[in-house]
């Protein structure tokens, strides 16, 4: 992501009051960047509606297919984290 996306988003975000730029106590020259009370409400009620998606999704799901998906997930996460634990190799473009 390119430095002027995340500061046009920052941007929106403390506009819309869910984060603040707080100094950096361990360096003058940066700013770090909270979640406000109004940010913390957001997150939970995106959180509520994923979960309730999820939910949702896998309703009609039988046990054994549940079973196999998280067989499945575990399997992925855990492939995941070995190849990024590995040096990538990056093609330029």
């Amino acid at each position: 992501m390119e430095p002027s996306h995340v500061t046009r988003q920052l941007r929106q975000l403390e506009r819309t009051g869910y984060v603040t730029r707080v100094p950096d106590p361990d360096d003058r020259r940066a700013q770090r960047v909270r979640l406000t009370e109004a940010g913390l409400g957001a997150v939970d009620r995106m959180r509520r509606v994923r979960r309730q998606g999820m939910e949702l999704a896998l309703a009609a799901w039988s046990p054994e297919e549940l079973r196999q998906l998280s067989v499945l997930f575990h399997r992925l996460v855990d492939d995941f984290v070995t190849h990024a634990e590995s040096e990538l190799r990056v093609r330029p473009s």
